[in-house]
């Protein structure tokens, strides 16, 4: 079938028109309606909690990602992204540990971005008058690391023809925040971390035997195979929640009275394991209660934005959320793009009809 030169500048005029109504929505950026806070104030002091942070806007086409800078107390910055909800709106928790700098956190910074690429960013000074700013933190502030209560391993001497042995340390760590994670490494008489040894093991708060996680026993057990005589040593590396962390050596654990080498001897013996089972040493410990607070302790509300504070504000269990995490959001539903081929299709089959 020919197509008449009519038709075709025609379906030439029509494509124009559809691209051009294309290319007018390419240059509009996202608008924003409206912020919304679940809280003004959050109250850490106790638990970690989570803040709803909510944000309107709209656009000729699709938003593809909305996310937020919070500028802390401290001055350092969470960048925060949100998740599209229904309609207009987008939203999300912001986790907020307990030990954080206490003091107003600021929304310093909203961006949104359109599916063509087109961007609106709006910082404090432009909502100051409109929405709310941020928010208060309640807080025990916490810049401690982990520290080591107790420290224990299998044996002090290991003789080669028991060979490989199974060496178990067993930790009491504490901390006013949180134990989040550690490490334990082995190292041998050169000072070697060797992994053919299977020389150290990381291990977090869900590996805890019992306590807490502000006063718990942690065990984690290395396999020694390599014979090579003389004193073996041990490094443990602690961090919290809020990323507090130390690391204590040979020295420092020995100096705070615990044993932190074992010999491995070239002879022939029955090496002696020492360390009792982790049930009797769990039923053997008193273990600090979770540290709690009421009244004025810790407030450091010198802002003028108060609230309720208990509005949107869920307690959490701060091992399953980490402070900072940027994951970009899921993007809206596709529409506006398979519409506008939709429609140019459209138009060149009545063109061509």
């Amino acid at each position: 079938m020919m197509i008449s030169a009519s038709k075709i500048a025609l379906v030439a005029v029509l494509i124009a028109i559809a691209w051009m109504h294309v290319s007018m929505a390419d240059r509009i950026s996202p608008q924003f309606s409206e912020v919304m806070l679940g809280a003004n104030t959050i109250d850490v002091r106790n638990a970690g909690k989570y803040l709803n942070v909510t944000v309107e806007l709209t656009d000729d086409s699709l938003i593809s990602h909305v996310s937020v800078i919070v500028l802390r107390s401290d001055g350092s910055i969470i960048p925060f992204s949100l998740k599209y909800e229904s309609g207009d709106v987008w939203t999300n928790s912001l986790h907020i540990p307990r030990g954080v700098a206490p003091g107003f956190w600021t929304l310093a910074q909203i961006e949104a971005f359109d599916e063509y690429g087109n961007m609106n960013v709006i910082t404090t000074d432009e909502f100051l008058e409109t929405w709310p700013t941020g928010f208060e933190v309640l807080s025990i502030l916490d810049e401690q690391a982990p520290a080591i209560e107790d420290f224990q391993f299998s044996s002090t001497l290991v003789y080669s023809n028991n060979l490989p042995f199974s060496m178990s340390v067993v930790l009491r760590v504490k901390d006013s925040t949180g134990f989040s994670f550690g490490r334990v490494s082995l190292f041998d008489p050169v000072g070697v971390e060797n992994d053919l040894i299977n020389s150290y093991k990381a291990f977090s708060v869900n590996d805890r035997k019992c306590g807490n996680e502000y006063d718990g026993l942690y065990q984690v057990n290395m396999t020694i195979t390599k014979q090579i005589e003389g004193q073996w040593g041990f490094k443990v590396i602690l961090e919290d929640v809020i990323y507090n962390d130390d690391t204590y050596n040979v020295d420092s654990i020995s100096s705070n009275g615990f044993h932190s080498v074992f010999s491995l001897s070239g002879d022939s013996g029955t090496t002696i394991v020492s360390l009792k089972s982790i049930d009797q040493l769990c039923d053997s410990i008193v273990f600090d209660e979770i540290p709690s607070y009421s009244g004025t302790e810790g407030l450091q509300t010198d802002h003028e934005q108060t609230a309720d504070t208990n509005s949107d504000v869920v307690i959490v269990d701060k091992t399953t959320s980490q402070e900072g995490e940027y994951t970009y959001a899921e993007d809206r539903p596709e529409e506006s793009s398979s519409s506008v081929v939709a429609f140019m299709a459209f138009v060149l089959l009545v063109a061509l009809w």
